[in-house]
């Protein structure tokens, strides 16, 4: 989970200098779609009708999202399928590290939580240190950096104790919340950070990748609805 964790970040990197930021952060999101999608094939859960709708939506997000950078001049015409390899290298590097969760869960359950939390980080900075070593890349590191990371590492803090706190809330409240928040707010602040313009289909591609956000949530108790209707 520690090496996925750095290929996430390292494929976001290359997504933005690829491209706008707030494809990379909207790709980052919908990761959860991969352990919803590879849990059956690992545990006893059922492939649910509604699960082909919610691909297609992210397929169309992709879409929409490179024909408005296109529209925009956000990519170069050379560079637009690398930047979609990398979104999906985002994609598949996130969802992965996310199944990781679900398989630790079905492992150990409930405990070590902790544990498995240092682990991933640990393993995680070890790698980029011994690819730095072997690569002989620069190894101190600038006051902006250190700076950036230290503020990284308080905001992500901050954010999982905040959500911890609200699972007190119904479950309906915390996850389509959370989920809405993080992916607009991500893509409003990304949008000012860097100056981005979110015309018409980019606009379209982050209400889409919302709305299959939203499905993946509730995709059981949705399918359990309308069955019983």
């Amino acid at each position: 989970m520690g090496l996925l964790f750095d290929l996430a970040i390292y494929f976001v990197m290359q997504a933005n200098r690829l491209g706008p930021a707030s494809a990379s952060w909207t790709v980052l999101n919908l990761g959860l779609l991969v352990p919803i999608f590879v849990s059956p094939f690992i545990v006893d859960e059922a492939v649910l009708w509604l699960d082909p709708i919610i691909v297609l939506l992210f397929v169309m997000m992709l879409l929409m999202f490179a024909r408005g950078m296109k529209d925009a001049g956000e990519v170069e015409r050379g560079d637009q399928k690398l930047h979609i390899l990398m979104l999906l290298g985002i994609f598949f590097a996130q969802g992965l590290f996310l199944l990781g969760n679900k398989i630790k869960f079905i492992l150990f359950n409930g405990t070590n939580t902790a544990a498995l939390t240092f682990i991933v980080y640990l393993s995680g900075a070890t790698a980029v240190l011994f690819v730095m070593f072997a690569t002989q890349q620069r190894l101190t590191f600038l006051g902006s950096e250190l700076k950036a990371g230290a503020i990284t590492g308080i905001c992500n803090s901050l954010g999982v104790i905040l959500l911890l706190n609200g699972m007190s809330l119904p479950s309906t409240i915390v996850f389509p919340l959370s989920a809405s928040i993080a992916l607009l707010g991500g893509v409003f602040l990304t949008s000012l950070m860097y100056g981005e313009r979110l015309n018409r289909m980019k606009t379209l591609g982050v209400i889409v990748g919302l709305m299959a956000l939203i499905l993946a949530v509730f995709r059981e108790k949705l399918v359990s609805i309308f069955t019983g209707i």
